[in-house]
Formats: structure tokens, C-alpha cells, sequence
């Protein structure tokens, strides 16, 4: 019986033990968001609604597409002079083509993007699919590194032309 006793202590002291568990959780959960929120922005530095525009046929395999982007600037500074680049999906190192011009657009601001690509009409057949372009920003950075920052698209009928 006195074992029963010793397991069953009641008191203050057992209140206080059942506390530390549940307030180091709490902590946990708080440093770990304070964490994750400080790290969001970094994790998608640019993101686009988009829209394919006109499509014409190059030839038998092949067709051009024009693609409008809405291109948000999350990367945390102004980009001056960058380019989009549509990458191939399987080797993301080969660039398929350049839209547009160079891109300037301030941090936390939008800016509009579009140019006509030429690309395999499976490739086009997959973005009507619901399958996404797979576009980057490139960049040349302070020390001349040359860097490619991948875009999240979200397709948006219209997005192109609305401000």
C-alpha cells in the first residue's frame, strides 16, 4: 500500500509537474512560428497570376504562345534589369526561351509581364491541362553570380490585362 501511496503524491508539486510540459510546448509552438513567419518571405521571393493569351500554330509539332504575367516581387529588394525565362520542366538548368524585355519591379510591388514563347505543342497542351508554365526570374547579383529564382504561378484568365 505504500506503494500506492508514493505514486499517488498529491499537492502543489504535482499541479506544478503537470504545468512544465504543457508550458514548454506552448514555447515550442511559439518559437516555431516566430520562426516559420521570419522565414515565409524568403521561401517564395516572386509569384505570378497568369494567363495564356493568343496561340499559333509554328508548324506540325510546335506552337507560339503568349503568356501575361501579373509578376510580384517578394525577394525582399528591387530588381533591376532581370529577366523571365521559361525553363525546361525535366532539366530546369535549359532555358526554352526569355519573355520580354529586362524586368524592373520594386520589392513588394507588381509588375506586368508578357511575351510570345515557342514550344512543343505537348508542352502547351499541358499548361491548357492545368499544368503550369515552369517560368524563373534571373538575376545577376552583386558579385556577377548569375541566379535563377523559381516563380509560383497561379493561373488567372485575365490577370495579364488587369492592373
Amino acid at each position: 500500500m505504500t506503494l500506492d501511496k508514493d505514486f499517488n503524491k498529491s499537492g502543489p508539486c504535482a499541479a506544478s509537474r503537470a504545468v512544465r510540459p504543457a508550458g514548454l510546448c506552448l514555447l515550442l509552438c511559439l518559437l516555431l512560428a516566430t520562426f516559420s513567419s521570419a522565414q515565409a518571405e524568403h521561401g517564395r521571393d516572386f509569384s505570378a497570376l497568369y494567363d495564356i493569351g493568343r496561340v499559333t500554330n509554328v508548324d506540325a509539332h510546335r506552337v507560339s504562345v503568349t503568356l501575361l504575367l501579373r509578376l510580384r516581387n517578394n525577394s525582399g529588394r528591387y530588381v533591376s534589369n532581370g529577366s523571365i525565362r521559361l525553363v525546361d520542366r525535366i532539366a530546369p538548368g535549359d532555358v526554352l526561351a526569355t519573355l520580354g524585355g529586362p524586368v524592373d519591379v520594386a520589392y513588394r510591388a507588381s509588375a506586368r509581364v508578357a511575351g510570345s514563347v515557342t514550344v512543343e505543342r505537348s508542352e502547351y497542351q499541358r499548361w491548357v491541362r492545368g499544368d503550369a508554365p515552369k517560368l524563373v526570374v534571373s538575376l545577376i547579383d552583386a558579385r556577377g553570380r548569375h541566379l535563377d529564382h523559381p516563380v509560383e504561378l497561379v493561373r488567372m484568365p485575365g490577370a495579364g490585362a488587369s492592373p
